[in-house]
């Protein structure tokens, strides 16, 4: 059993996932091009999208335009 709560939150106890979420954002944000920056979004793209390419013949283009707009979908879900 990983909580003892009965049903799903975004707040469990001094743990909010929101704010936690949008904290990892803003370390991105602060200067996109930073070679950090750059370096783990890398990583963090091939750790995901690997499974993808792992089950499937697809190959993904990172620079592309549908790539590049589901990245922005993806960003503006943040809350403020």
């Amino acid at each position: 059993m990983l909580s003892s709560k009965n049903q799903w939150s975004s707040v469990d106890g001094d743990f909010n996932a929101q704010k936690f979420f949008n904290n990892i954002v803003r370390l991105f944000e602060i200067d996109p091009e930073d070679e950090w920056c750059i370096a783990t979004l890398n990583w963090w793209n091939l750790c995901v999208f690997s499974l993808i390419l792992l089950f499937t013949e697809t190959v993904i283009d990172f620079s592309s335009d549908k790539f590049q707009i589901y990245s922005s979908f993806l960003l503006n879900r943040r809350l403020p």
